[in-house]
This record gives structure tokens, sequence and C-alpha cells, in this order.
């Protein structure tokens, strides 16, 4: 799994890729949290995916049996998966599972409740996931590996899946003018609420503050009217201008979950 750290986007312009966006609609409002709403993600029910990595994961057996590596989630935005490497202590030694979302008893302080035991372990087979005909995630049993997977990072996924900690990392972009894409920062972290993502939280190259600014999340390009960013993309985009940006509430990632 890769490290949970970014080195910070050089700033620059890259030429807009994504025709149809104006510079008439880059101040939509949809794409900023005011101060009020940064308010709600400190003290409504949003818990922070970085602060979820490496909590404890408590057995079927009520055991400590390993941390929290990743989370897995859908082009829509919804949780799918919880990635654990658990079993130290059993004949298995180290090895990564995944658990349906559903499954998962999730306490934003640890430590956080599966149904994972040593006899039952080979039932959560990493990534183990198709969508079923009513386009939901179900277990997938047929035509996939039995094996249990060593290396999360090398596994391939649905292409309709994607890793929480392939987003965290990604650089972040605006606006330099209407034809144009600046260099910003990059995405710190995910906010989760109700089970999808509520928004992405970025970080600001040093040019730029250092500042940090959430923003509400979209699965799609909106036309300009939200941020957005499709799997396997380098860049985060989020349609504000840089001359604009600073006119926005700041956020604290401190004072997310800290009760």
């Amino acid at each position: 799994m890769k490290p949970h750290v970014a080195i910070l986007a050089i700033a620059g312009t890259t030429s807009l890729s994504s025709p149809g966006i104006a510079q008439e609609v880059v101040d939509a409002g949809t794409i900023q949290f005011n101060e009020d709403q940064v308010a709600e993600l400190y003290n409504g029910t949003a818990w922070s995916i970085e602060s979820a990595y490496g909590l404890d994961v408590e057995g079927g057996d009520g055991d400590i049996i390993g941390h929290i590596e990743d989370f897995v989630i859908d082009t829509d935005g919804r949780l799918v998966a919880m990635v654990a490497e658990v079993g130290g202590f059993w004949d298995l030694g180290d090895t990564h599972v995944s658990i349906p979302w559903e499954e998962v008893d999730f306490q934003v302080s640890g430590p956080v409740g599966v149904p994972v035991t040593e006899e039952n372990v080979d039932e959560y087979n990493l990534f183990n996931y198709a969508y079923s005909q009513q386009d939901e995630y179900q277990p997938n049993n047929d035509g996939v590996s039995s094996d249990i997977a060593v290396g999360v990072d090398d596994v391939q996924l649905d292409n309709r899946l994607w890793r929480a900690s392939d987003l965290i990392g990604t650089y972040a972009r605006v606006m330099g003018g209407e034809d144009t894409w600046a260099n910003f920062g990059f995405v710190r972290d995910i906010l989760i609420d109700n089970s999808e993502i509520n928004a992405t939280v970025v970080n600001t190259t040093p040019a730029h503050g250092p500042t940090v600014y959430a923003y509400p999340y979209e699965r799609m390009q909106q036309q300009g009217d939200s941020a957005w960013w499709v799997p396997g993309d380098p860049t985060y985009d989020i349609p504000i201008l840089l001359s604009k940006v600073a006119n926005q509430a700041e956020f604290d990632p401190e004072r997310m979950n800290s009760e």
C-alpha cells in the first residue's frame, strides 16, 4: 500500500483539457463550503479516511486481529469494503482481507469490529467483488482466485472500484484562467458521511498559503459547477479561478474527529 504522504505540486499552468467549462461558471457555489458548512463537517457525523488508517480491527472472537489498511469505493462515491491487514498471530501470518462495508462496525476512535475469525478468513478474499445485475456489489466467488492477496497495491480492481489511497496524494488543480489549469496542491484526505464521500480535503502549495480547504465531492464532471476526479486521473480538478480561491472558508483538519 502506498504511503499516505504526497509531494507538493509545483506551481504552474497547463492547458484546459475539458472543453465547455467557461469562465462565467467557475464561481458556482456548489464547489465551495461556506463557514457554516465547514462547521457542520466538524460537528456532524462525517469522519476522516486518513484518521482511520491504522485503527485496530477487532475480529468476530473479540480479539484485536489487525489494523485498517485501506477502503474500497465505487464510482458513485459509496464505500464498498474495508481492507485490513490481519492474522499476525494465526497460522496464516500477516495477510490482507476485504470486508464488505455492511459487515463493518465502524467506530471513529476504534477498534473497528469485523466478523473475521481464523476459521472464516478465507471467505474475505481481497477485492473479491463484482456487480450484480441490480448494480449492487456482491461477493464474487466464481472465476476469482481463492488465494488471499499479500500485496494491496498489486491487486486489480473492477473498473468501477477504486482505493481511497488512489485519490489521497493526487495533485489538485484550479483554473488559472478560462483556458488553463494551475497546480494548486494535493488531496490530503477524504471525508465520509453516511457511508459515502461527503468532501475532499486539499492542502495548497506554499505559494498559496499553505492553506487547507474542503470541497464538496461530486462523482463526475457537471459542466464546471463541481470538483471531479476519475479513477486513474493524475489530477483532481476544482473549477475555481485561482484569483478567487482564497475567498472561501478554510478547513482545520485537527478539528475532525477530535472528540
